[in-house]
């Protein structure tokens, strides 16, 4: 990152010790000040004060194999580098090496290992943070195009919060850091509040090892940021968030990272207008308890893709407040099943909440969740959406979760015991409310076949929303006809915005078809299914004919060309219904 060559300053050679035992500041106060080219030799440096650095382009500090001690009594961070601002005043830092520890493992002192302040180009690589404070490694507004990079974070000490790596964008002079300044509690609507033009901008955490239990990484109004390949454990008493992408941290990359938890906490909380956020390729282990893995709200837009969810978490996502949610391919994986749980839960506003003012003048919601393409391998919920009562009062109480729910080509290889409630979507309705919802199923695969009647968006009180179910897609049904005018069974395969209805007529079938919404779908697909059951005569060819009641005469043909009796044999064949509904 460097231009040019400048000469190494050891802080040695400014009467640095190394011993452990000596104040080493003042010297290393020093050597900064004489040079912007720094090493540490190994050693245990002793400080009881911070030292800054600023003003300075082309800055190296090269910690090495040292020892730094941290012995203050004083909070903030033990190096500071530059100098803050809204824009970039100085570029290329260049910090490396060293190990960062309390004298206090257990202090209550706030304690940071190091600041960076109006930097553009900074690199801080190869360090490790033994009991981390109040923001290990804090990056201000100002700061841009940076990365962090195998760094390694261990524990923390008894200050809280405690956060890892801090990109802290609400240092800017345009922050509204007010409660609630972007988004009105009560409505739930985005305020008049401008959102803030200065930030930290462009930074990539890589290849880094947190476990602390409390925050691991911690963003505010930090934009175009990548987190990649790091392992982040908060397992423990304090344990609150792997991630949290907070106030207007937009156009964020999360890929191929661990996170971990082991009691009630949040892998990645996405909040308040942090919008084009992709979280894909990441590993979700342990249990977060009773909150979830991944937390979309308060307007903000993520799209959620190619995860393994290895979590016992009642909820892997939720999604709240006008939260959008975009989640598709990925896999959800129990070790246990327990009632109850389910894939993502959709709630208007954020049950944690006690604020009695929360949605008590809300009227609107426009959130939406698409789910699709998702594989859920242990029985639970797909999408349990709720409206709920809050403390904000009867309007709050009386909305549904989204405006918006798609569910679509998921596939459950086993629903083996599904309860009352465990459907691909369970919609926990209010007899009061009013809201249009548009929910779309379709496309969805459930096993074994003894649980395909479960593949349906259920409204569970049956008075709380007007579902507009997509009626352009198609269902499958398997139909079996006992010989001698036994049972005549329907089972429905795939697709829920489609039923039908069988009868016999004479040595005929008469089919029903519907949409839920009332249509007429076409038949476009009828097979033998013989081969599937002992004493099923074959069927060589079915003739289909519409009747002007909008149903369908269905006949059958051994392979001679007679007509087999409905009435008489054993008959077992598969149709899809879909195509454009007729009105």
């Amino acid at each position: 990152m460097l231009e040019g060559v400048v000469p190494v300053t050891s802080v040695k050679e400014y009467g640095a010790v190394g011993d452990g035992v000596v104040n080493d500041q003042p010297a290393i106060a020093a050597a900064f000040a004489a040079s912007k080219n720094i090493y540490f030799p190994p050693g245990t440096y002793r400080m009881e004060g911070s030292v800054s650095k600023s003003g300075t382009d082309n800055l190296t500090v090269d910690f090495g194999e040292a020892i730094l001690l941290d012995a203050r009594t004083s909070t903030g961070s033990l190096f500071y580098f530059g100098t803050s601002s809204d824009t970039p005043l100085n570029t290329n830092l260049d910090v490396r090496g060293g190990t960062f520890n309390q004298s206090d493992p257990a202090t209550t002192v706030n304690h940071g290992a190091i600041r960076v302040r109006g930097y553009t180009r900074f690199l801080i690589e190869n360090l490790k943070v033994n009991n981390i404070g109040g923001g290990a490694i804090i990056v201000e507004a100002g700061c841009s195009n940076g990365i962090i990079r195998n760094v390694v974070m261990l524990g923390r000490t008894a200050y809280t919060p405690a956060r890892g790596i801090w990109l802290a964008g609400d240092t800017a002079s345009d922050y509204d850091a007010s409660t609630n300044a972007y988004q009105d509690i009560s409505t739930v609507q985005r305020t008049a509040t401008a959102f803030p033009v200065y930030r930290v901008d462009n930074v990539t955490v890589s290849d880094c090892t947190i476990e602390v239990d409390y925050y691991g990484i911690y963003l505010h109004n930090a934009h175009n940021c990548n987190f990649i390949n790091n392992k982040i454990d908060i397992s423990g008493v304090g344990a609150k968030r792997c991630l949290a992408l907070n106030v207007y941290s937009t156009n964020t990359l999360v890929s191929g990272n661990t996170f971990t938890s082991d009691r009630s906490s949040t892998g990645i909380l996405v909040t308040t207008y942090s919008t084009d956020t992709l979280i894909k390729n990441n590993l979700f282990n342990g249990d977060f308890g009773g909150n979830r893995d991944i937390y979309v709200r308060s307007g903000a837009r993520a799209t959620v893709d190619n995860n393994v969810f290895n979590t016992l978490t009642t909820q892997a996502i939720a999604v709240t407040m006008d939260g959008h949610a975009v989640i598709k391919n990925n896999t959800f994986n129990k070790s246990a099943y327990l009632v109850g749980e389910r894939c993502v839960h959709a709630t208007p506003l954020d049950p944690s909440e006690v604020n009695p003012a929360m949605g008590a003048t809300c009227t609107t919601l426009i959130g939406s969740v698409i789910f699709t393409d998702n594989i859920i391998n242990t029985r639970m919920i797909g999408i349990n959406y709720d409206a709920l009562t809050y403390p904000g009062g009867a309007a709050s109480g009386s909305l549904p979760a989204m405006k918006t729910l798609v569910c679509k080509n998921n596939i459950f290889p086993d629903m083996t015991g599904a309860g009352a409630n465990e459907y691909p979507v369970f919609l926990t309705t209010e007899a009061s409310s009013t809201y249009q919802v548009s929910a779309s199923y379709f496309g969805n695969e459930i096993f074994p076949a003894s649980m395909v009647y479960k593949n349906t968006l259920y409204d569970g009180a049956g008075d709380g929303y007007t579902p507009l179910i997509d009626e352009d897609k198609d269902a499958t049904f398997l139909v079996t006809s006992a010989a001698s005018a036994g049972a005549l069974t329907v089972d429905k395969i795939t697709g829920s915005n489609m039923t039908l209805t069988i009868a016999r007529s004479t040595t005929d079938f008469v089919l029903t078809p519907r949409t839920t919404g009332g249509g007429v779908p076409a038949i476009f697909g009828i097979v033998d299914e013989s081969n599937t059951a002992a004493g099923v005569t074959v069927i060589a060819r079915f003739q289909i004919q519409k009747t002007p009641l909008n149903k369908y005469t269905v006949e059958c043909f051994n392979a001679a060309g007679t007509q087999l009796d409905a009435s008489t044999v054993a008959l077992k064949f598969k149709l899809k219904l879909g195509g454009t509904p007729i009105a």
